[in-house]
């Protein structure tokens, strides 16, 4: 679903300001999720948050919570692939008093004490088909039958699903429902990696840096260009939760104000430096060869018009 611009002064800031913000960074990737995180907030439709473990996908989730009408309400958040069907179950839609089961959990499940605010289901793809029914009745419905109990309890919630871009062909091979599949997604978020934008990397650096030293009492140290290259370079497999990560650890160990490529983990470096490489090898060539193989002279030579010699 296409989303059209709303006006920056529609935005308002997060209540709790040591959290990151989805905004750091000036990719055009990233002002279109800005885009569409100030309007889903203004609406009261079901979303589905696609992307890559790490790039956020929560933390997208939990902005629109705080920027939408229900921001006083309650924000809970289900890993669905962390439990059991039966217990995921009985989480999500509690059980009667009377039912039998073992386990002391409330008798009262997340969607209905998400009432008047937001429930995440994080890796709904894992939810298993009799399940996924279930849900798609609530969505249908609004409305909680508990486990063991034939009463009903209507439940104002807004349901925010995750789950992977990889996970997307589980509706195809009919792993996922796709009645569910079409309610989930009146709007949906694909948020591209980290590797896909890396020209926010040292603007999400440089942010978690600041958040890590301010809680240690520290200065900021600046990076040198070429460790803002290595960054840059690097493809993040871990996206941008191990961009934070690397960057409080560097914020608690550092001595220097300055960052340089030696302060970097060796193996980034590395990686780095390959993607570098094969970028410079895909280049067109001069005359035969490859342009990271041609000299400084040839290239005066070439933009003084004249071939270089082979």
């Amino acid at each position: 679903m296409s989303l059209s611009p709303v006006p920056a002064r529609s935005l308002r800031p997060l209540p709790d300001m040591t959290r990151p913000l989805v905004v750091v960074g000036h990719s055009a990737a990233l002002r279109r999720i800005a885009d569409e995180i100030t309007q889903a907030a203004e609406l009261n439709a079901t979303i589905l948050i696609t992307g890559e473990s790490g790039v956020g996908r929560r933390l997208i989730a939990r902005t629109i919570h705080d920027r939408s009408s229900r921001q006083n309400g309650p924000f809970i958040s289900v890993n669905c692939v962390c439990l059991p069907d039966a217990r995921l179950e009985c989480e999500l839609f509690g059980h009667a008093e009377t039912a039998p089961v073992r386990e002391p959990w409330s008798s009262r499940g997340r969607l209905e004490a998400a009432d008047g605010g937001t429930i995440v289901l994080q890796d709904v793809g894992y939810m298993s088909w009799r399940l996924q029914g279930r849900l798609h009745r609530f969505v249908d419905t609004r409305v909680v039958q508990r486990i063991g109990s034939s009463l009903s309890t209507p439940s104002d919630v807004r349901l925010i699903a995750i789950m992977q871009s990889s996970l997307m062909h589980t509706v195809r091979n009919r792993v996922f429902r796709d009645d569910l599949f079409s309610r989930i997604t009146l709007i949906h978020i694909e948020v591209p990696p980290l590797r896909e934008r890396c020209d926010d990397v040292p603007a999400l650096f440089r942010y978690f840096m600041c958040v890590q030293t301010a809680r240690l009492g520290r200065p900021v140290a600046e990076l040198t260009a070429d460790a803002q290259s290595c960054l840059t370079e690097y493809d993040w497999p871990g996206n941008v939760r191990e961009l934070k990560e690397l960057a409080e650890r560097l914020a608690e160990t550092t001595t220097s104000d300055r960052l340089g490529v030696d302060d970097l983990p060796p193996v980034l470096v590395r990686r780095s430096m390959s993607r570098t490489m094969a970028r410079w090898n895909a280049k067109p060539s001069v005359a035969g060869r490859p342009i990271s193989a041609v000299d400084d002279d040839d290239l005066d030579r070439r933009r003084d018009g004249h071939e270089p010699q082979t």
